[in-house]
């Protein structure tokens, strides 16, 4: 039980580890804070990039390949959501590489699977291929299984292989609604007014 306690500690470090910018292929300086745990999500703010960026993630333990499904709004704009997963694998990869859009698909329970258009990229010398979901069918409706759900399964198939993967929906729906209230939160300039009274 202790054995099995720390390793969820670890795995928890890792999305930390996400939560502070993994899925961004810029090198710039970030840092989380407010972070919160929601069953098997996080929801936190990530500074550094302008404008900020209010995230919620989850993560998947596979073999030796651990991958983080991060959602990012950004300040001034917090109904469109980014999209990312990132595969972090054992042995760093050889060079700097962006695919074309490639076609996948996700499925929430036992809605009807939806089409999506993805670019994965990597940075040579580190050990994570970045997972952009550039397009997905009927994103608006997912959006509402995702929040009324159990599971979302990823399908990605190559011409090597086919990759599925699965995240649990548990604290999904507090994840989003609290990266939602933080990015809609007035600025501190609006109680300007309040002191000139």
């Amino acid at each position: 039980m202790v054995r099995r306690s720390a390793f969820r500690r670890a795995l928890r470090a890792a999305a930390w580890a996400a939560l502070l910018g993994l899925a961004s292929l810029a090198a710039a300086q970030e840092q989380a804070v407010m972070a919160r745990q929601h069953g098997e999500w996080l929801s936190g703010v990530i500074l550094g990039q302008a404008p900020l960026r209010y995230r919620y993630l989850t993560e998947h333990l596979d073999g030796a390949a651990y991958v983080s499904l991060s959602v990012d709004v950004l300040a001034g704009d917090c109904q469109k959501r980014f999209v990312t997963l990132n595969v972090h694998v054992p042995e760093a990869l050889a060079g700097d590489f962006l695919s074309e859009g490639l076609q996948g698909a996700v499925r929430v329970d036992r809605h009807a699977a939806r089409k999506l258009v993805y670019r994965a990229g990597t940075q040579g010398g580190r050990n994570v291929i970045f997972m952009y979901l550039m397009e997905i069918e009927g994103e608006d409706s997912l959006w509402k299984e995702l929040a009324a759900g159990e599971v979302i399964r990823f399908r990605f198939p190559t011409e090597r292989k086919e990759y599925l993967v699965r995240f649990s929906l548990q604290g999904f729906p507090q994840a989003q609604q609290r990266a939602l209230t933080l990015c809609r939160a007035p600025s501190v300039e609006a109680d300007r007014p309040y002191f000139q009274k």
